[in-house]
């Protein structure tokens, strides 16, 4: 199954054709679900950030976020979030983030 990660996008990756398994955050912690299923939802644990500007998978599987308190890896399992850099973007509003194949990095 692949593995898609979202912010604020639900009903556009709820269209996707085939069984992609979405990721997506709230203010509360990760949700994950079947594209095939869209309405059953999946809490992941709490992951206690606050609010998400962007998630992504890495090619190695891990999950990152961006948030207003810093860059995470997320557990999948139990959504456990460990905080990476908590670096200031100079008053820099992050909108999105992704993995850059290209460059072999996350972007934001």
């Amino acid at each position: 199954m692949r593995k898609f990660a979202a912010i604020g996008a639900i009903s556009l990756c709820a269209a996707l054709a085939g069984a992609t398994e979405i990721w997506s955050a709230d203010g509360l912690g990760l949700i994950r679900f079947d594209s095939a299923s869209p309405t059953n939802l999946t809490r992941v644990g709490a992951a206690g950030v606050g609010f998400m500007a962007g998630l992504d998978f890495a090619p190695n599987g891990n999950l990152y976020g961006y948030g207003n308190t810093g860059f995470y890896s997320f557990n999948t399992t139990t959504g456990d979030a460990t905080l990476i850099s908590n670096q200031d973007l100079d008053g820099e509003r992050v909108l999105d983030m992704s993995w850059n194949p290209a460059a072999n990095r996350m972007e934001v």
